[in-house]
């Protein structure tokens, strides 16, 4: 179980990563672009509009190099955080076995102890990435009720 709670962490916390370097990404590209075109809107600055293009198109270009980068690494790292499940029941099994070898418990209290243990683990693992879009939803919600409600 901590196997599982630990990966379904990891992932949530990097999801809320990528989705900050998305948000700062197109606010500072948007950003410029506003600030150009109301530049390029005065007569003087119109033959500025190559260099600011060209400028423009640099702009984000950090940005996704370095999420590039950072998605290389935590490719291997979500591979593992989806496929932990697989080696959690693993463990259970074998030592489910083990028991049953043993006499400790009989073919039908394993089968329903296993299956709780593998069911408790994998829903509380899956409820951790949707954490921050229940955050965005809740903070929608509370928006519009302000608007029809004063």
């Amino acid at each position: 179980m901590p196997i599982m709670l630990t990966s379904g962490f990891w992932k949530y916390r990097h999801e809320v990563q990528f989705d900050q370097m998305n948000s700062a990404v197109f606010m500072e590209s948007s950003q410029f672009a506003t600030e150009a075109i109301n530049a390029i809107r005065i007569v003087s600055s119109l033959p500025m509009e190559s260099t600011i293009n060209n400028r423009y198109q640099k702009l984000p270009r950090g940005h996704v190099q370095a999420a590039r980068r950072k998605a290389q690494w935590t490719a291997a790292f979500y591979g593992f955080a989806d496929s932990a499940i697989l080696g959690c029941q693993a463990l259970v099994f074998w030592y489910g076995d083990k028991l049953l070898a043993s006499g400790e418990y009989i073919v039908d209290a394993f089968l329903v102890c296993s299956m709780a243990i593998i069911q408790g683990v994998e829903s509380a693992s899956s409820v951790l990435p949707a954490a921050p879009s229940a955050a965005q939803a809740a903070t929608a919600a509370n928006i519009i009720h302000v608007i029809f409600h004063p």
